[in-house]
């Protein structure tokens, strides 16, 4: 049993550090690292986000049809999974302005919520800085980092890295909601 348990921990592990490249190497294609600044949130950009997941994808539309204007532009509803955290699976929805400008996040399983405010925008993956504002149950951390990338029509593939804590990560799937 410890052989199974400790070869299924390699494969999960090997899965996660492969996603973490892969989604970092498609949001750098978007133009290149982040410029430095003051901000341990953009900080946090230029490392890249860990522990990322790239769940297999459906060619098969998941959703409604993408609205006029940005790719990720309308509401995106899914779930997360975050090894370390309090909370380690938990659902999401994050909305977008379909002509840009600062989005929306909820985590309902956690009663938090706040603004995302993008800061690298490509054809197929953005990065956007988490603002908690709300927080009442003491769940989710102050400050994070997010990377979304497109996977179909109506899906993007989510990986979030605590602002303060690089090793606290999630990775999840969303898909487009009505």
């Amino acid at each position: 049993a410890g052989v199974i348990i400790g070869a299924a921990a390699a494969v999960v592990l090997a899965v996660l550090v492969a996603g973490g490249v892969l989604v970092w190497h498609a949001v750098a294609g978007l133009g290149g690292t982040p410029q430095p600044t003051q901000s341990t949130r953009q900080q946090g950009l230029q490392q890249g986000v860990p522990g990322a997941s790239s769940p297999a994808t459906s060619s098969a539309p998941t959703g409604p049809a993408a609205p006029a204007g940005l790719w990720y532009g309308g509401t995106w509803v899914g779930a997360a999974n975050q090894p370390n955290g309090v909370v380690t699976h938990w659902t999401a929805r994050v909305t977008f302005p379909a002509t840009g400008g600062e989005g929306t996040f909820v985590f309902p399983t956690m009663g938090c919520s706040g603004t995302l405010i993008v800061t690298v925008s490509g054809p197929t993956a953005i990065l956007a800085n988490e603002q908690v504002t709300s927080n009442p149950r003491g769940l989710c951390a102050p400050r994070g980092l997010l990377a979304l990338v497109k996977s179909g029509a109506n899906a993007m593939n989510l990986a979030w890295q605590d602002a303060s804590d690089k090793k606290n990560v999630a990775f999840g799937h969303l898909v487009r909601s009505a």
